[in-house]
């Protein structure tokens, strides 16, 4: 197993679509920091969050004893080092979408190439090279998180300085943030092997997993116009769930203990569903 994930990690660092997606990786990063973090793929969970919010202007926000919380202008921010992971937490979910790539060239192009057949014809077990992709996975879902924070702080530290302290404070809150996203965006990496290992198919990959990302919120918000308790549902949406963890005062507050049940559903099922069909599927 352990042959199959070097060979794996080998692959993608000697593949040109490495440097195509640090080269994509890069300027989106630029330019949210650039931005102030405005913007990212897919809808902008801050309106659900927070009813207050003016993505361009000065919001103000009453709380129940009629004290002011004065948000200023995103455009008048000075995105220092130590405000860049917070900041930035929204664009975290859109990882799925630079993770989808690696899946494909770990776990889809070798059906497409029949480098799957040949592996198990060799001797290889289903098993070994099933729950390897898992892992494989696993590893590039974590490190994409890591280095989004790091190189999210690198820039705008070089930009406008890192303005704070860099102590135990700041890394706990970081952590707090990006590791139940980074958990979660693994989870939802795990849902794209089922589809790869149930339909050994390129574009069925890429379009279910796309889909996925973006159909059910957008339905839950399509229902929540018409009766607000469909609003509830956002709790079983992992995307909203990974966007949750950027707004700790949120109306819809982020949840650890959600965030494990929930990532934990989707891997579980995933693994144990993907690697049930995938045991006694033929492979062409």
């Amino acid at each position: 197993m352990a042959n199959i994930i070097r060979a794996d990690l080998y692959r993608i660092s000697k593949g040109k679509g490495l440097y195509i997606a640090i080269a994509a990786f890069l300027a989106t990063l630029i330019l949210l920091v650039t931005s102030n973090g405005m913007g990212s793929i897919g809808v902008d969970v801050a309106y659900i969050q927070d009813p207050e919010y003016v993505p361009y202007g000065e919001s103000v926000v009453v709380d129940d004893d009629g004290v002011e919380t004065i948000t200023p202008n995103r455009e008048e921010i000075i995105m220092t080092g130590v405000l860049a992971p917070k900041t930035l937490a929204d664009s975290t979910s859109d990882l799925i979408y630079f993770i989808l790539p690696f899946i494909v060239i770990i776990a889809a192009a070798d059906f497409s190439t029949g480098a799957a057949k040949n592996l198990i014809s060799s001797g290889l077990s289903r098993k070994q090279y099933f729950f390897s992709k898992f892992i494989s996975v696993g590893i590039i879902s974590f490190m994409m998180c890591f280095i989004f924070v790091v190189l999210s702080v690198l820039i705008a530290t070089i930009m406008n300085g890192f303005g704070g302290s860099f102590n135990m404070t700041f890394i706990k809150e970081t952590a707090e943030i990006y590791l139940p996203q980074a958990y979660l965006i693994f989870a939802y990496a795990c849902l794209g092997l089922f589809v790869t290992f149930t339909l050994k198919s390129k574009s069925a990959l890429i379009s279910i997993y796309v889909a996925f990302s973006l159909v059910p919120i957008l339905l839950v918000i399509i229902l929540g116009d018409i009766n607000e308790k469909f609003y509830n549902l956002l709790d079983y949406e992992m995307v909203f769930n990974i966007k949750s963890f950027a707004y700790s005062a949120g109306i819809i507050p982020p949840d650890l203990t959600r965030a494990l049940l929930l990532g934990g559903a989707y891997i579980f099922l995933s693994a144990i569903g993907g690697f049930l069909l995938f045991r006694k599927a033929e492979i062409k």
